[in-house]
């Protein structure tokens, strides 16, 4: 079963059909889910909106970026390899792509993550943990890194690495969250490690790391599934949830430090 990547937009919503407006990461420009765009419609004319081009791709559940007149997203094909894909977002042609070796199967299979865009960079990263620095002028990849494997995480947790690169200042973060490192910055030039966090607490969770301004101080705010059983003395391996229907989840919610990913306060619900 295939994935298509539909666009479906009324010209009347921009007022131009040259104009677009740019969704260049995940929970879009300001990481809230907010567009600063104004005169949108409110309401659908009747017949619906006008389908300008769909684009068929594999099975995933990835966003697209956009930026510029560009839509870039990461697709797959299933057990083989990951295919990093720019298209044109008024015809929906594609200009070029890149494709790495990603084999292995996870369920639900497909692509997991949303390119994040930053100037004439787009960062990626794969449902088995592999990083990519992609430049747009040379349409190769600057560096790449596997935020898994490199970190001592071994079988790859049931639904893969869902992981949707976040960029801060000169930082990429991603959680790792394997037995040696729970959230990981790079250097986003280069792929250097910045910094590695210790194990987080609880079990894995498909989560990405998100910075929130408390009290004036940027943290990095992380969410983490807990057994009850864990409350019990039993705690569960960092590898994944394999919990069965006895097992009751509570949050647990960490604030970590941007400059060197050390805890600054948990909560346990």
């Amino acid at each position: 079963m295939k994935r298509c990547f539909l666009l479906i937009v009324l010209i009347t919503i921009l007022g131009v059909s040259s104009v677009w407006a740019d969704w260049p990461q995940y929970l879009g420009p300001h990481k809230n889910t907010a567009s600063d765009e104004k005169g949108l419609l409110r309401s659908w004319p009747a017949g619906g909106p006008k389908v300008l081009w769909t684009l068929d791709l594999g099975p995933g559940y990835g966003e697209a970026a956009v930026s510029k007149g560009r839509v870039y997203l990461l697709d797959r094909i299933t057990g083989r390899k990951d295919v990093f894909r720019c298209i044109d977002l008024n015809s929906g042609k594609e200009f070029w792509s890149f494709a790495y070796d990603a084999k292995g199967r996870v369920d639900n299979r497909g692509s997991r993550s949303t390119p994040a865009i930053d100037g004439d960079y787009i960062y990626t990263c794969g449902a088995f943990g592999n990083v990519y620095c992609f430049d747009i002028r040379t349409r190769k990849p600057l560096w790449k890194k596997n935020v898994w494997k490199d970190f001592g995480g071994g079988r790859v947790p049931t639904w893969g690495i869902c992981q949707n690169p976040l960029i801060y200042k000169d930082l990429l973060i991603l959680a790792s969250q394997t037995e040696q490192a729970g959230v990981v910055a790079y250097d986003k030039t280069n792929g250097r490690i910045r910094w590695a966090s210790r194990p987080l607490p609880g079990l894995l969770s498909y989560v990405t790391p998100l910075v929130v301004n408390i009290d004036g101080q940027d943290q990095i705010v992380m969410i983490r599934a807990t057994s009850r059983r864990e409350r019990g003395g039993r705690s569960a391996p960092a590898g994944g949830w394999e919990g069965g229907p006895d097992d009751g989840v509570d949050g647990v919610v960490l604030g970590m430090s941007i400059e060197d990913g050390r805890t600054l306060w948990i909560y346990k619900g």
